[in-house]
């Protein structure tokens, strides 16, 4: 039985034994002329078919010049589900998972002669955005919002991802984005560090905050901060919204959470003392990125050789 399908090109195509056929001529009436992809290649080869409207491939030339290849086709239907998923307007997973899930049940033989992911992925991204399917991108806080879909973990408890949100209504709006088990991971986390980004900030925020922990021996950011400024009053604003989070969280768990280190850049005195008031504590401020690329590097050094005494 033939199998059709069409390509990134939109042109229909034809799979019949092993071969790739490319639509020539439609005159209607149900029958329909095809050529050999190859025939527009070096290979030049003249296979021909006619189908009639039952679909049934009559073969009126004979293939030259290349053998059927089973892989080649099936990397060509993997494209070209791609292509149609990615034009889907409801579909609104990442571009790797679509790939992934595109790629379920290939050949390792027919993955091997794909393009690389990064390129699959940047082709996803390309018809979303050529093919109308991306979403309008949010220019005022007030936009912002996160569908059903996209608010929850991949995980079996499906977590919802956003942690607090000060709602669209608030001039100064911060979204916290982790999980609840995250936020218990970075609890039990002795030292912390916190960082922003200016760069790749989304258009309608104006910092990214990230909190890290030094979790079995491996920094994980744990929280994602948007944040509409730099300025120290929406700093504390975001500790006070962390504090209170945290604050539920123990009252079901009953369990400490004060870290022993914190590496940041700018907290005022009275919300430092308390967020660590419980515990004295080394609180290390950051006076340029050189200098806590220098404490990063001597901290986990110093690990490395303790736990390397520890093993010898």
């Amino acid at each position: 039985m033939a199998t059709f399908f069409t390509s990134e090109r939109k042109k229909q195509k034809m799979v019949w034994e092993g071969f790739v056929y490319n639509l020539n001529k439609d005159p209607g009436k149900g029958r329909r002329y095809w050529i050999c992809e190859e025939y527009f290649t070096s290979v030049k080869c003249v296979g021909r078919a006619i189908t009639d409207g039952d679909n049934v491939v009559t073969v009126t030339k004979t293939h030259y010049g290349h053998a059927p290849s089973a892989v080649a086709v099936q990397a060509k239907q993997v494209r070209s589900k791609i292509q149609e998923v990615a034009g889907d307007p409801g579909n609104r997973n990442a571009p790797r998972t679509v790939v992934n899930e595109c790629l379920a049940g290939t050949s390792d033989a027919a993955i091997a002669i794909h393009p690389k992911l990064t390129s699959l992925e940047q082709a996803v991204r390309r018809k979303r955005k050529f093919g109308g399917a991306n979403e309008d991108i949010p220019n005022s806080l007030a936009d912002v919002y996160f569908p059903d879909e996209l608010r929850h973990t991949k995980t079996e408890l499906e977590e919802d991802i956003v942690f607090a949100d000060t709602g669209a209504n608030d001039p100064q709006r911060i979204i916290i984005l982790g999980s609840p088990t995250n936020l218990r991971r970075l609890l039990r986390c002795t030292t912390w560090l916190c960082d922003g980004t200016f760069h790749t900030s989304p258009n309608a925020f104006y910092q990214i905050d990230s909190v890290h922990g030094l979790y079995q021996r491996r920094v994980i950011p744990f929280l994602t901060c948007l944040l509409p400024n730099k300025t120290r009053a929406t700093h504390e604003k975001l500790i006070q919204l962390i504090l209170d989070r945290i604050d539920r969280i123990i009252e079901v768990d009953n369990i400490q959470y004060r870290p022993q280190t914190i590496i940041i850049d700018r907290l005022s005195r009275r919300v430092s003392n308390k967020l660590f008031a419980p515990r004295s504590l080394w609180l290390i401020f950051m006076v340029a990125g050189s200098i806590f690329v220098k404490l990063i590097g001597e901290l986990f050094s110093a690990a490395t050789c303790k736990q390397g005494m520890h093993r010898t």
